[in-house]
């Protein structure tokens, strides 16, 4: 979900949790309730990510190349 958040396009995963998990549903109503601050420091957050796992993926394509 966290790419749908970032691009505002609808959500192309599913999550299955494999045991009991707390989680916690960040919709657009909730942002807006959550304020400026808090709001940036997820986005923040997600962007970091998205971005380790851009990098991940880079490298495992380098890897499968040689």
């Amino acid at each position: 979900g966290e790419v749908s958040f970032i691009s505002k396009r609808p959500r192309a995963s599913t999550v299955t949790a494999s045991m009991d998990a707390v989680v916690l549903k960040l919709d657009q109503v909730r942002m807006d309730e959550v304020g400026p601050v808090i709001r940036e420091k997820i986005k923040s957050y997600l962007l970091t990510l998205l971005i380790k796992r851009l990098d991940n993926m880079n490298l495992a394509i380098l890897e499968h190349m040689r």
